[in-house]
């Protein structure tokens, strides 16, 4: 099983480094942030990531290998270690998330691959282990200090369905680019503190 795990995910880090980009959302926005250098207000492991790729190759693709590296591995470890049913959970992430994630909103798949980390350590109450993965996956997308909240859940079950569900809405609010804040009409109210962080750039 372990073989078969390790050429899977070798398998699909080659497909995901190797895609064609032309037709993918945002691809084309992170090679040009590659070769321009990185804007005030990406997470600094972007950065790190970018000189490290030119540092070693000067390739974009180096870039999408070392986030794919990262996302899947982390991702293969969670299935793996918590799923119930691997091959299920491995099949749903395949055919979903991985196209979305993976091969588009890159940076959001390793934080996403470290959720599916830290929930369990929350829910065990290793709390120490989930508030540092909680501060590497906010190293990769700011989105992710969200996930600190699952550290104050009481290990109740109702409870975490009401939490985590919560938390998946706000994810899929995120991912769908949906303003909250505007629907409400108070966007206006908030343009300078958005201004202030210096969010004011296309990718997610």
């Amino acid at each position: 099983k372990t073989f078969a795990y390790i050429t899977s995910s070798i398998i699909l880090i080659l497909i995901i480094s190797l895609r064609d980009g032309a037709a993918l959302l945002d691809y084309q926005e992170y090679v040009n942030r590659f070769k321009n250098g990185s804007p005030v207000g990406m997470e600094p492991t972007f950065k790190l990531i970018v000189e490290f790729s030119k540092s070693v190759g000067g390739s974009s693709i180096i870039m999408f290998m070392a986030y794919s590296v990262i996302s899947v591995t982390a991702r293969f470890f969670a299935i793996v270690k918590f799923a119930p049913f691997i091959l299920y959970s491995f099949t749903v992430w395949a055919s979903t998330f991985m196209l979305l994630h993976d091969m588009i909103q890159i940076r959001a798949a390793v934080a996403g691959a470290l959720l599916l980390i830290i929930i369990p350590m929350a829910y065990q109450r290793k709390y120490l282990k989930a508030i540092i993965l909680c501060l590497i996956a906010f190293l990769f997308h700011r989105s992710a200090i969200l996930f600190i909240l699952l550290i104050f859940i009481p290990k109740d079950t109702t409870r975490w369905i009401f939490w985590l569900s919560s938390l998946a809405i706000f994810i899929v609010l995120n991912i769908c680019k949906i303003n909250i804040l505007e629907l409400l009409g108070l966007d206006q109210l908030f343009s300078e503190i958005q201004l202030i962080e210096g969010d004011i750039y296309a990718i997610r």
